[in-house]
């Protein structure tokens, strides 16, 4: 019982210190100025890029009906070298928005997701680790794993597919 009094006190003064505290606010609104894909200093070496691209009668669904599509995205990559070999890590945010000029419907598809590139026993050159939904890589929503031998070759594939982005796009606005 004699252990709870100093608790109870010390908890009781906290308490009072803090509730005499102002409210905190932001001291400026510098981080919404600054820019997205600006590099970070002293990051490692990351490399940040992004893009957003308007392609204009980008898909024929058929039927009359042409679908415009906006390619807008962000990566971050990053390489390291690790007993004499190199291991790479990028991470992907892209959204595809698709769009039919003529009834102003949209459909998005969010490809996200890091890629890992590494050399393993079974791959003489270098292993393709894909994570999370890639539909405009390998179509898979789960992992991945491909060697790259000049030729792409599935290792492991564990989820599910995501199918084709025309083709779920002309599913939903077509």
């Amino acid at each position: 019982m004699r252990w709870q009094i100093p608790l109870v006190v010390s908890l009781a003064l906290l308490v009072a210190v803090s509730c005499d505290q102002q409210p905190v606010e932001p001291q400026t609104d510098e981080a919404a100025a600054t820019p997205l894909f600006a590099p970070a200093e002293g990051n490692g070496g990351k490399i940040v890029w992004g893009w957003s691209d308007d392609i204009p009668a980008a898909v024929d669904c058929g039927g009359g009906v042409v679908l415009d599509l906006n390619d807008t995205g962000y990566a971050q990559e990053l390489w390291k070298k690790v007993a004499s070999k190199q291991l790479g890590h990028i991470v992907w945010h892209i959204t595809l928005t698709y769009t039919d000029p003529s009834t102003g419907k949209s459909f998005k598809i969010h490809d996200v997701g890091p890629d890992n590139y590494y050399f393993s026993k079974n791959c003489t050159e270098l292993t393709h680790s894909i994570n999370g939904r890639s539909v405009t890589g390998s179509g898979i929503i789960g992992h991945v794993v491909q060697c790259e031998n000049g030729v792409v070759d599935i290792i492991q594939e564990a989820g599910r597919p995501a199918g084709d982005p025309n083709e779920l796009a002309c599913q939903k606005l077509g």
